[in-house]
């Protein structure tokens, strides 16, 4: 796995261990009317406050090299110079920072523990307000580069000294601030596995959900139908959920791409398999999410889950102990040894699920499961080519 984690805020919730490891702090919200791609968006906009989103993407700090992305849309500049990106750790120690200007520039800051805060390289071009701009941040323990769509515009190199980092933050973090700032398709990787082990690059995020019973219905309805109980955007936790004390095995057709909001796309990056789950026993280590691109096909499945804490749902289970929160279950092919890449059309004949596989006193629930897609929107569905072709059209009628 190199990408450990994305978001586009489809979950359209800010509680701490929902979608995000910890709580929002200041004012920020889900934005439903202003986003890039699926139907939410992350939104800073405090008025002389702070408002930003916290999340962990490793069990403890370490020093591999990490590569976040997001975009960025501003409706209303802050008034000086503003924190709107951080790479950092438990402890405090602030290791890299997007910066952004009242004239709307962008500056990068690292720390390098000796020396203390400075900025690296110069500002960026000023962005334009209600724009979508990709910011990508290339921290490791020998440099801290800045990108803005795909162009470098700050490095710093050779660091005497660095604090390990686990956990990133976006929005608003300078006290005081005024502003009005939008987030989307997030994403981190580090540089484990063979694929994404660099910049996300460019990148849209959707969720897809269940609507139809899949391949297996094993564990027992709280009511209704089995996938009724997972199908919801924002989990319910204890209102609708599956349950099993034994060996069991739910699966569930999906909403079709385009039905989940999905445009014309050149391609499939990749997709992450989402539970949010509960398990009564702290033994249950036995819970699987699961994959499968058509029925009856192969199935490609995640690690053990076990339980952060017994008798709470919980979307980011551990794996070996570990307790960073990232998906514990990615593709970038298709399911098992195949090499090809996924395609809308293998999206709308997959399923996805959970399985019990050990007997317990106590319950495992599933109550709400999605599939994370990101995806590169087709060229001829961008808004510029649009108007093109219809300028084209009325250029052709005219000679007629």
């Amino acid at each position: 796995m190199a990408r450990l984690w994305s978001s586009g805020f489809e979950l359209n919730s800010l509680t701490a261990g929902v979608e995000l490891s910890h709580v929002n702090t200041g004012t920020s919200s889900i934005s439903t009317t202003t986003k890039r791609s699926g139907d939410y968006a992350f939104r800073s906009n405090p008025s002389a406050a702070t408002g930003y989103m916290t999340h962990q993407f490793l069990a403890s700090a370490g020093t591999a090299n990490f590569f976040l992305r997001f975009y960025l849309r501003i409706t209303t500049a802050p008034g000086g110079l503003t924190i709107i990106a951080r790479i950092t750790n438990s402890g405090g120690a602030n290791n890299m920072e997007i910066r952004l200007n009242s004239n709307r520039t962008l500056e990068m800051w690292y720390n390098d523990s000796v020396a203390g805060f400075a900025q690296g390289g110069s500002d960026s071009s000023a962005l334009s307000l209600d724009t979508w701009y990709r910011i990508e941040m290339d921290f490791s323990s020998s440099r801290a580069v800045a990108y803005l769509d795909g162009t470098q515009f700050a490095i710093h190199g050779a660091f005497p000294g660095l604090s390990p980092s686990e956990r990133f933050m976006l929005g608003a973090f300078t006290a005081s601030t005024t502003c009005d700032l939008f987030f989307d398709d997030v994403a981190f990787n580090d540089t484990s596995g063979s694929f994404q082990t660099g910049l996300p690059g460019a990148g849209s995020i959707l969720h897809m959900q269940p609507n139809a019973a899949g391949d297996n219905t094993q564990f027992t309805p709280l009511s209704g139908s089995n996938w009724e109980n997972v199908d919801e955007v924002t989990p319910d936790n204890g209102t609708t959920y599956n349950y099993s004390s034994a060996d069991s095995i739910d699966d569930f057709n999906l909403e079709s791409f385009t039905n989940a909001g999905g445009p014309a796309v050149d391609s499939i990056k990749l997709v992450q398999v989402g539970l949010r789950s509960y398990q009564a026993d702290s033994s249950f280590t036995s819970l699987y999410i699961r994959i499968k691109a058509s029925s009856g096909g192969t199935v490609e499945e995640s690690s053990a889950l076990d339980p952060n804490a017994t008798n709470t749902y919980e979307t980011f289970k551990k794996v070996g102990g570990n307790t960073d929160y990232i998906y514990r279950l990615t593709l970038y092919d298709l399911p098992g040894a195949s090499t090809s890449a996924w395609t809308t059309t293998n999206l709308d004949a997959a399923q996805i699920g959970y399985r019990l596989d050990q007997v317990f006193g106590g319950q495992a629930r599933g109550t709400t499961s999605w599939l994370l897609v990101e995806y590169i929107p087709s060229a001829v569905t961008s808004f510029p080519h649009k108007i093109y072709k219809y300028m084209q059209a009325v250029k052709r009628a005219s000679t007629y």
